[in-house]
């Protein structure tokens, strides 16, 4: 019964909980492919609800995000050829945009991520797309 591992999650905050790591790229071509990781953990005080006010818990979930991003990149990039979605050369990076539902019953963070030529522009314009739509969600970037 799952209520067992929220309890003892609860009870000890330092205890590690499962989570998903799911990753969607999608690129010019329109081809898309879903990346799904469950080896992951993450300590329990970051998969409640945030408190957006405590540093530490925003700290300590910037670097788990950064750590599977790091973790899962060069896997995402050879999985295939991508190409840029801004103009349609071949990819040579994947812009990461990790978000954090940690405190949802199933822990997971999504990443959106988006190949990329190596054309600074380019680069800058996916970045600035992505960060609208966040703006739009009212999402902190």
């Amino acid at each position: 019964m799952n209520n067992s591992i929220t309890s003892s999650s609860i009870s000890n905050p330092n205890a590690n909980r499962s989570i998903e790591y799911a990753i969607t790229c999608s690129d010019a071509t329109g081809q898309e492919e879903k990346f799904v990781f469950h080896q992951h953990t993450a300590p329990s005080s970051v998969c409640q609800q945030p408190d957006l006010s405590s540093n530490q818990i925003k700290t300590q979930i910037i670097l788990l995000m950064r750590d599977l991003v790091k973790t899962h990149h060069k896997e995402v990039l050879q999985a295939r050829a991508w190409f840029c979605v801004e103009c349609n050369r071949s990819a040579t990076n994947i812009i990461h945009n990790p978000m954090s539902y940690l405190h949802l019953p199933k822990p997971q963070i999504i990443d959106l991520a988006t190949p990329c030529c190596a054309n600074k522009i380019c680069e800058a314009s996916i970045q600035a797309h992505f960060a609208e739509m966040m703006a739009t969600m009212d999402v902190p970037n």
